[in-house]
Protein backbone atom coordinates (compact mmCIF):
# COMPACT_ATOMS: atom_id res chain seq x y z
CA UNK A 1 0.00 0.00 0.00
CA UNK A 2 1.41 3.36 -0.99
CA UNK A 3 1.61 6.38 1.25
CA UNK A 4 -0.72 8.43 -0.95
CA UNK A 5 -2.71 5.59 -2.49
CA UNK A 6 -2.64 2.62 -4.83
CA UNK A 7 -3.43 1.98 -8.46
CA UNK A 8 -3.92 -1.50 -9.90
CA UNK A 9 -4.44 -2.09 -13.61
CA UNK A 10 -5.67 -5.14 -15.47
CA UNK A 11 -6.58 -5.89 -19.07
CA UNK A 12 -9.58 -7.86 -20.34
CA UNK A 13 -10.13 -8.42 -24.06
CA UNK A 14 -8.73 -5.01 -24.98
CA UNK A 15 -10.37 -3.13 -22.10
CA UNK A 16 -8.45 -1.48 -19.26
CA UNK A 17 -9.79 -1.97 -15.76
CA UNK A 18 -8.29 0.07 -12.89
CA UNK A 19 -8.75 0.12 -9.15
CA UNK A 20 -7.62 3.42 -7.62
CA UNK A 21 -7.33 4.16 -3.90
CA UNK A 22 -6.68 7.75 -2.86
CA UNK A 23 -5.55 8.01 0.76
CA UNK A 24 -6.01 11.80 0.82
CA UNK A 25 -9.68 11.80 -0.17
CA UNK A 26 -10.31 8.34 1.39
CA UNK A 27 -11.89 6.98 -1.79
CA UNK A 28 -11.76 3.73 -3.72
CA UNK A 29 -12.80 3.87 -7.39
CA UNK A 30 -13.21 1.34 -10.18
CA UNK A 31 -12.50 2.59 -13.70
CA UNK A 32 -13.31 0.81 -16.95
CA UNK A 33 -11.60 2.25 -20.03
CA UNK A 34 -10.84 5.48 -18.15
CA UNK A 35 -14.45 6.08 -17.06
CA UNK A 36 -15.46 5.80 -13.41
CA UNK A 37 -17.76 2.78 -13.12
CA UNK A 38 -18.11 2.56 -9.30
CA UNK A 39 -16.74 4.20 -6.20
CA UNK A 40 -17.01 4.38 -2.44
CA UNK A 41 -15.40 6.11 0.52
CA UNK A 42 -13.05 4.17 2.79
CA UNK A 43 -12.47 6.14 6.00
CA UNK A 44 -11.86 3.01 8.07
CA UNK A 45 -10.18 -0.27 7.13
CA UNK A 46 -13.29 -2.26 6.21
CA UNK A 47 -14.00 -4.64 3.33
CA UNK A 48 -15.26 -2.78 0.27
CA UNK A 49 -16.80 -4.36 -2.82
CA UNK A 50 -17.40 -2.36 -5.99
CA UNK A 51 -19.43 -3.80 -8.87
CA UNK A 52 -19.90 -2.68 -12.45
CA UNK A 53 -20.75 -4.10 -15.86
CA UNK A 54 -18.40 -4.25 -18.82
CA UNK A 55 -19.93 -4.72 -22.26
CA UNK A 56 -17.74 -6.41 -24.84
CA UNK A 57 -19.10 -7.36 -28.28
CA UNK A 58 -22.68 -7.20 -26.99
CA UNK A 59 -21.96 -9.47 -24.01
CA UNK A 60 -22.26 -8.07 -20.48
CA UNK A 61 -19.51 -9.10 -18.05
CA UNK A 62 -19.79 -8.57 -14.30
CA UNK A 63 -16.77 -6.74 -12.84
CA UNK A 64 -16.23 -7.05 -9.09
CA UNK A 65 -13.43 -5.20 -7.30
CA UNK A 66 -12.66 -6.03 -3.69
CA UNK A 67 -10.45 -4.36 -1.08
CA UNK A 68 -10.11 -6.67 1.91
CA UNK A 69 -8.06 -5.34 4.87
CA UNK A 70 -5.78 -7.81 6.62
CA UNK A 71 -4.26 -5.36 9.11
CA UNK A 72 -4.70 -1.70 9.93
CA UNK A 73 -2.72 -0.43 6.93
CA UNK A 74 -2.60 -3.33 4.44
CA UNK A 75 -5.30 -4.57 2.07
CA UNK A 76 -5.60 -7.27 -0.56
CA UNK A 77 -7.07 -5.76 -3.71
CA UNK A 78 -8.59 -7.92 -6.44
CA UNK A 79 -10.64 -7.47 -9.59
CA UNK A 80 -12.76 -10.32 -10.92
CA UNK A 81 -14.55 -10.56 -14.23
CA UNK A 82 -17.34 -13.13 -14.33
CA UNK A 83 -15.84 -14.77 -11.22
CA UNK A 84 -12.30 -15.10 -12.65
CA UNK A 85 -9.58 -13.08 -10.91
CA UNK A 86 -7.82 -10.67 -13.25
CA UNK A 87 -4.00 -10.42 -13.09
CA UNK A 88 -3.15 -6.91 -11.86
CA UNK A 89 -0.04 -4.77 -12.03
CA UNK A 90 0.62 -2.03 -9.50
CA UNK A 91 1.45 1.47 -10.73
CA UNK A 92 1.87 4.86 -9.12
CA UNK A 93 -1.48 6.56 -8.59
CA UNK A 94 -2.28 9.37 -11.00
CA UNK A 95 -3.39 12.68 -9.59
CA UNK A 96 -1.94 12.20 -6.10
CA UNK A 97 0.60 14.56 -4.59
CA UNK A 98 4.17 13.41 -5.35
CA UNK A 99 6.59 12.80 -2.50
CA UNK A 100 8.87 15.71 -3.45
CA UNK A 101 5.92 18.11 -3.14
CA UNK A 102 5.04 16.78 0.30
CA UNK A 103 8.66 17.21 1.46
CA UNK A 104 8.63 20.78 0.14
CA UNK A 105 5.35 21.52 1.94
CA UNK A 106 6.74 20.06 5.17
CA UNK A 107 9.95 22.10 4.92
CA UNK A 108 8.03 25.30 4.25
CA UNK A 109 5.89 24.61 7.32
CA UNK A 110 9.00 24.13 9.46
CA UNK A 111 10.50 27.34 8.06
CA UNK A 112 7.29 29.24 8.82
CA UNK A 113 7.24 28.00 12.41
CA UNK A 114 10.89 28.96 12.86
CA UNK A 115 10.15 32.45 11.52
CA UNK A 116 7.23 32.87 13.92
CA UNK A 117 9.45 31.71 16.78
CA UNK A 118 12.10 34.31 15.93
CA UNK A 119 9.48 37.07 15.72
CA UNK A 120 7.95 36.10 19.06
CA UNK A 121 11.30 36.11 20.84
CA UNK A 122 12.01 39.62 19.53
CA UNK A 123 8.57 40.90 20.50
CA UNK A 124 8.63 39.47 24.01
CA UNK A 125 12.07 40.80 24.90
Amino acid sequence: MGLFGDRYIGEFEGHTIELLRNNWTKTLKLFIDGEEAAGDTCHLPVAITLTATLENDGVAHEVVARAIPHSVIFTRDTIEIDGQELPLRAEDPKGNTPVWAMVLIGLSGVAALAGVGVLLTKVWR
